[in-house]
C-alpha cells in the first residue's frame, strides 16, 4: 500500500525478469508474478518475493518505501501442448479449463468459441479437449 501510485498498470521486463504493477483503489499496489513449477500446493517463497520486489523496485523506485499488505500464491492449471481446453468432453458438458496465466485475456475468445459451440456444435481443432486423449467425432 503507497500513497505513491502510478496512473496505470505497468508491464516491464528488467534483466530478463517480468513483472507487472497494477494500481488498485485504496492505495493498493498489486505486483506480480513469479511462475514456478511444483508438485504440492502453491507457496510463497523469499526468493520469488525477493525477485518481484527488486525487479519491480528498478521499475517504481519509490516502492521500496511502500507497506506490504499481502503476499499470495495460486495454481495457474495449464496443459502440456500449453493450449487451453475449450469444447465438449461428452454429451451435455462443455469445458473452458487449462488457460495459465492467460485466463483474463483469453476470456473473451474463450467464450465466443463455447457459444459457437453451443449455438452451431463446431469446436476449434487447436483448443479441443479431445486432442488430449485422442478421441474426436
Amino acid at each position: 500500500r503507497t500513497t505513491d501510485l502510478p496512473i496505470r498498470p505497468i508491464r516491464a521486463l528488467v534483466h530478463g525478469e517480468p513483472v507487472y504493477v497494477v494500481p488498485r483503489p485504496g492505495g493498493e499496489l498489486v505486483v506480480g508474478a513469479t511462475q514456478q513449477e511444483h508438485d504440492g500446493e502453491p507457496v510463497v517463497t523469499a526468493e520469488g518475493v525477493w525477485r518481484l520486489l527488486d525487479t519491480a523496485r528498478r521499475v517504481i523506485p519509490g516502492i521500496d518505501r511502500a507497506e506490504v499488505v499481502e503476499f499470495t500464491a495460486r495454481d495457474r492449471p495449464g496443459t502440456r501442448d500449453n493450449l487451453p481446453l475449450i469444447g465438449p468432453i461428452r454429451d451435455g458438458v462443455v469445458l473452458a479449463a487449462g488457460h495459465f496465466r492467460h485466463g483474463v485475456m483469453l476470456a473473451p475468445l474463450t467464450a465466443q468459441l463455447v457459444a459457437d459451440h453451443l449455438e452451431g456444435g463446431s469446436v476449434e481443432p487447436a483448443f479441443d479437449p479431445r486432442r488430449m486423449t485422442g478421441v474426436r467425432s
